[in-house]
C-alpha cells in the first residue's frame, strides 16, 4: 500500500510541472527536433583566425574547438542570438529559472509548426547540432532577418575603405532547423549545404550562403548561433574592429563589435 501510495505521487509530481508528460530531468528531450526559441533582440560574437574549420572544396565543416587550428589568413566570426527574459526555452534543467509559462509556450510553438514527432533521440548525448557545443543547441531565432551588415573600421582594400560594409566578403554559416522539420527529419543534401566532418546519423541541415543570398533566402528558425566566414583576406598585422548589425522582421535591431588582432599566416 505504501509503494502505490509513493508511486502516485510521483506521477502526480510530473503531471503538475511537466507540458505534455515529457520529462524534464537532465538528459532527456521532447519528441521535438527544436528545443527552444531565443528573440531576436540581443546578439554576441566572437572572432577566430584559424584552419580546418571550414573545407570549402570538400564542403565539410566543423565548429568545435576552434582555437585548435593554425591560421590560413581566413576570418570566422560567431554571431550568437543570446536569450533574454521571457524568451520561450526548452530547458534539460529547469533550474536556469525559465518558468512553466515559458515551458508552455514552447510546446505551443512545437505544435504551431509541426515539430512534434521527432522520436528516438531523447537522451542528451544522442543529438550533435553541428554549430554550437553550448546549452543553447537546437535553439532557433524566433524571427526572420531582414538585413544583415558588416563593417569595418579599417581599410581592406580600395572597394572597402575604413567605415564601409564589407559583408559582401563574408558567406554565412548557419543550421536550417525548420527545413529538417519540415522534410521528415532528415539530412539536408542541397547544393549550397555542408557535411559535418564528424560522421553522426543525427540529422542536420548546414548551409553556406553569401550574406546577400541569406538575406534574400528569409529563412524562418535557422539556429540561434551561426557563422561569417571570410576566406584568405589579404590584411596587414593590426587590430581591426568589425561591427555586426542585425535587423529581423519584426522591426527590431541588434547589434555587437568584433575586436579582431590580425596575423599573417606563415606560408
Amino acid at each position: 500500500m505504501k509503494k502505490i501510495l509513493f508511486i502516485s505521487i510521483i506521477v502526480i509530481f510530473y503531471a503538475c510541472h511537466e507540458p505534455e508528460g515529457k520529462s524534464g530531468y537532465e538528459g532527456w528531450f521532447p519528441d521535438s527536433y527544436i528545443l527552444g526559441f531565443v528573440s531576436p533582440e540581443n546578439i554576441e560574437a566572437y572572432a577566430y583566425q584559424e584552419y580546418g574549420t571550414v573545407d570549402t572544396e570538400q564542403r565539410k565543416v566543423h565548429f568545435h574547438n576552434l582555437s585548435q587550428h593554425p591560421l590560413d589568413n581566413s576570418l570566422l566570426i560567431s554571431v550568437r542570438f543570446v536569450p533574454t527574459e521571457g524568451t520561450p526555452r526548452f530547458r534539460v534543467n529547469y533550474s536556469d529559472g525559465t518558468d512553466n509559462a515559458d515551458v508552455k509556450r514552447y510546446y505551443e510553438k512545437v505544435k504551431e509548426i509541426g515539430d512534434t514527432h521527432f522520436k528516438g533521440w531523447d537522451k542528451q548525448y544522442h543529438r550533435n547540432y553541428v554549430m554550437t557545443a553550448s546549452a543553447e543547441e537546437g535553439c532557433a531565432v524566433n524571427g526572420v532577418i531582414n538585413d544583415l551588415s558588416i563593417v569595418c573600421n579599417k581599410t581592406i582594400d580600395a572597394e572597402h575603405p575604413a567605415g564601409s560594409d564589407v559583408s559582401d566578403l563574408f558567406d554565412v554559416f548557419f543550421e536550417d532547423l525548420y527545413w529538417v522539420v519540415q522534410n521528415g527529419y532528415r539530412t539536408y543534401d542541397g547544393a549550397d549545404g555542408y557535411r559535418e566532418t564528424h560522421e553522426t546519423k543525427f540529422p542536420y541541415a548546414v548551409r553556406c550562403l553569401s550574406v546577400a543570398d541569406f538575406i534574400a533566402s528569409q529563412r524562418q528558425y535557422i539556429s540561434s548561433c551561426f557563422f561569417l566566414y571570410a576566406k584568405k583576406l589579404i590584411l596587414p598585422e593590426e587590430t581591426y574592429t568589425f561591427t555586426i548589425k542585425v535587423e529581423t522582421s519584426s522591426g527590431k535591431t541588434c547589434e555587437t563589435k568584433v575586436v579582431v588582432n590580425w596575423k599573417i599566416a606563415d606560408n
